[in-house]
């Protein structure tokens, strides 16, 4: 924190007096903030002003830097995508009868849909699209599961102080940071970086497009100031849902929808929506405002406005994993209905048998 914040840690100042837990040297702009900040403080509006205004501590060299280290992990992501692609680990990865099914069930698409009628080349393209989010998928479930586990990980460390008082809980939320926690967060940039590279050939919903926009606009941010780690970080966790989504996927492209995998994959999906997005994010959202007042005392308007640009995105992003929380719902009741008929089908064809034998 001191290297982040060193204004209120500069014990020089006043070096008579101590920090609740003795902590010695309490800084005045801490003795401010904590004569200002109380549990029961009022919202103040104003703040939503300083969204409007530059950053103040972001240098265009910091910025530059959280950008190409962005690109870099991004063409690192283009670059095992790319490896993925080729015949020979495709195979390796979902079996060469698979592929097939998978390339077959392309060529089929393509002819039925009047894009493959054009000729040979059409009809490859088609099979070079599913190719690709094969790929995509199988790169989402690898990096979600590692992002999950790291923000995981940083957020209950961070999350975890043995700070006496409210105000230094919210100060080391704040500015505290780490190693893992900043590359954590590089690793999440650049792999939406690289999901959009993807959309703009593959083509996806502009809400998509929304969705990754907003993440790098606030990632970003939190990357060139060194400043609310903590925050990102358990946002960061709705990650989690991805592997279950990418499984759905490939189940689907390998005409496996009716597959255990396929089955578990939608039940854990549907339960870490519900837990990751539907739940999480209100709580968080909570927990965010609920340390605004303390943020606005420390005379630092990056991190206010880190806090309320993250509230904002927050609402949004809640309301869309609502909507999507609602398709899922929808097609599990489906399923279930499709089992539960299939299976009093089976009991009628096998009735009659019975009862002849009988």
């Amino acid at each position: 924190p001191g290297r982040c914040f060193p204004a209120l840690f500069d014990h020089t100042k006043e070096e008579g007096k101590q920090r609740p837990g003795g902590i010695p040297g309490r800084h005045p702009a801490e003795e401010r903030a904590s004569k200002r900040f109380t549990k029961a403080a009022c919202f103040n509006m104003t703040p939503w002003v300083q969204l409007l205004q530059l950053p103040s501590s972001i240098t265009l060299y910091g910025l530059l830097v959280t950008i190409l280290r962005m690109l870099g992990v991004a063409l690192l992501f283009c670059g095992i995508h790319a490896v993925i692609m080729q015949t020979s680990v495709l195979s390796v990865l979902v079996g060469k009868s698979s592929l097939d099914t998978m390339d077959r069930k392309d060529r089929e698409h393509s002819l039925a849909t009047g894009t493959g009628s054009a000729g040979k080349k059409d009809t490859e393209g088609n099979k070079q699209k599913g190719r690709h989010e094969m790929a995509q998928d199988l790169v989402s479930s690898a990096a979600s599961v590692v992002m999950l586990a790291l923000y995981s990980w940083t957020a209950w460390t961070m999350g975890t102080t043995d700070s006496a008082t409210d105000l230094e809980k919210v100060i080391h939320r704040v500015y505290d940071s780490s190693t893992t926690s900043y590359w954590t967060l590089q690793l999440h940039c650049g792999y939406t970086v690289y999901e959009i590279f993807l959309y703009l050939y593959l083509g996806k919903d502009f809400l998509m497009y929304v969705h990754h926009a907003c993440v790098l606009l606030n990632y970003v941010y939190v990357l060139a100031a060194l400043k609310c780690h903590f925050y990102a970080c358990w946002l960061g966790v709705v990650e989690g849902t991805n592997p279950c989504l990418s499984g759905l996927y490939i189940c689907r492209r390998l005409d496996l929808k009716h597959s255990l995998w396929a089955m578990w994959s939608g039940i854990l999906l549907f339960f870490g929506f519900l837990v990751l997005r539907v739940v999480n994010l209100p709580v968080f959202l909570y927990s965010l405002f609920r340390d605004l007042p303390a943020v606005q005392s420390f005379d630092d308007p990056d991190a206010a406005r880190i806090v309320l640009m993250g509230g904002s995105t927050t609402v949004f992003l809640w309301t869309l994993s609502c909507f999507w929380f609602w398709k899922i719902a929808k097609g599990m009741v489906k399923n279930a209905r499709a089992l539960i008929q299939k299976g009093d089908g089976a009991q009628a064809s096998v009735a009659p048998g019975r009862e002849k034998d009988e």
